[in-house]
């Protein structure tokens, strides 16, 4: 079974290459909304994180809205 921990709020972004080194973590899977994650500057920060660390990550925003 895979330990699942959540990580969410204010800032919680500025946490995220600690979290990947401390998991040893090399592939990421992002869900975002089609547009949320360009427009809120989620994208870039993201991009430069995953590039610091060495990390390869998908993006999926290719689902119907509730």
């Amino acid at each position: 079974m895979i330990k699942q921990q959540e990580y969410f709020g204010f800032g919680s972004i500025s946490n995220l290459r600690k979290i990947l080194d401390a998991e040893k973590m090399r592939k990421v899977f992002v869900l975002s909304g089609k547009n949320s994650f360009n427009l809120c500057g989620a994208k870039q920060k993201l991009e430069k994180i995953f590039l610091d660390c060495k990390c390869n990550y998908n993006t999926f925003s290719d689902f119907s809205p509730n």
